[in-house]
């Protein structure tokens, strides 16, 4: 944080919330009839995609992606730049599915995105984005937060914007709750949730292709062949609570079916991960190493054109972040933390 910024703290601010599971603990600052409020959630990587059978499953990343909210009775205080302007009606949708009976105070909101993850590559964006800015927006209005309406907040509004096929209900409950989920997109339930094992490098290989044709077809249709596959992969998860085994398996089936290959799966296994993902609908591959592999796998890939992004599991799911403004409280943003 720079030196001319001021923390929105001690008299001017008010912290609300308490640690827990059933409710996130944000921050929330007050200048004015200016509110102003940040949350961050992590990206994650596919276990088992729901595509299938509706049973999905998605381990988070430390990569978290932070909103920071800016709601003003006049004319609101700038923001910063939001890197995903296009955006900006999946904010304001997650916003109101999460402030009903506020919608009408929306017309001011500004938003700041901060990421630097791409998006549409699988690594569940959207659905961090959507929980960030679920968070932020109730805590700007000091609303309660609880866990079942800010999860049906954001996959109600992925859906009315478009941005799942799915329902992306295994990727919400993952941006809330970190870790490993399991999550019944036809039931609307979660059915399991445990801790990521700490020891794991996560090394994401990025190809630098255009759109694949996955992104355009019903991957629910794609999929549907390998749903008694995928069923029983399910089953094992939840038995084993082996993610590197089930991953493996279900992301061969998952790239067989959207005609992405498998040579970028069987070189991060060569070069000696213990585990592969061909990460939601594409086209980013994890490969998972024992603490110190990650430079094997990345070599492995290094001679093909992408990006590589290095990164950990994540136990953390949503949280709060700092927002704070300059001196002259000209410009509110928000302290990265990536």
């Amino acid at each position: 944080m720079s030196q001319s910024a001021l923390l929105l703290g001690g008299g001017s601010s008010e912290a609300t919330g308490r640690a827990g599971f059933g409710r996130a603990e944000l921050s929330f600052c007050q200048i004015g009839r200016t509110k102003i409020a940040a949350a961050s959630a992590p990206a994650g990587i596919s276990v088992l995609s729901a595509y299938a059978e509706g049973r999905g499953s998605v381990v988070a990343i430390a990569r978290r992606i932070t909103v920071g909210v800016c709601a003003s009775g006049g004319c609101c205080a700038d923001c910063g730049t939001d890197p995903i302007a296009d955006a900006r009606r999946y904010l304001v949708e997650c916003a109101g599915q999460m402030l009903g009976s506020h919608k009408n105070e929306l017309r001011n909101l500004t938003f700041s995105v901060n990421s630097h993850l791409p998006q549409g590559c699988g690594l569940k964006t959207s659905a961090a984005v959507g929980v960030a800015t679920c968070g932020a927006s109730a805590e700007a209005w000091q609303e309660p937060i609880e866990t079942a309406k800010l999860v049906r907040a954001s996959a109600e509004a992925a859906k009315r914007c478009g941005v799942t096929q799915a329902g992306s209900l295994d990727d919400v409950w993952c941006a809330v709750a970190g870790g490993v989920v399991v999550a019944d997109e036809n039931s609307g339930r979660l059915i399991d949730k445990w801790r990521a094992p700490e020891d794991i490098d996560v090394t994401i290989f990025i190809p630098a292709l255009r759109a694949h044709a996955a992104h355009f077809a019903d991957r629910r249709v794609l999929m549907r062949p390998h749903a008694g596959a995928f069923r029983e992969l399910s089953l094992q998860l939840l038995e084993t609570r082996d993610i590197l085994k089930v991953m493996t398996a279900a992301s061969y089936l998952t790239a067989d079916a959207f005609g992405y290959g498998r040579s970028l799966l069987d070189l991060g296994l060569k070069a000696g991960a213990l585990g592969v993902s061909l990460s939601g609908k594409g086209p980013a591959i994890a490969a998972l190493t024992e603490t110190g592999g990650a430079s094997r796998v990345a070599e492995a890939w290094s001679h093909l054109p992408g990006r590589i992004i290095h990164t950990s599991l994540e136990n953390d799911g949503l949280r709060s972040e700092v927002p704070f403004v300059n001196a002259s409280h000209s410009r509110v943003c928000q302290e990265e933390r990536l």
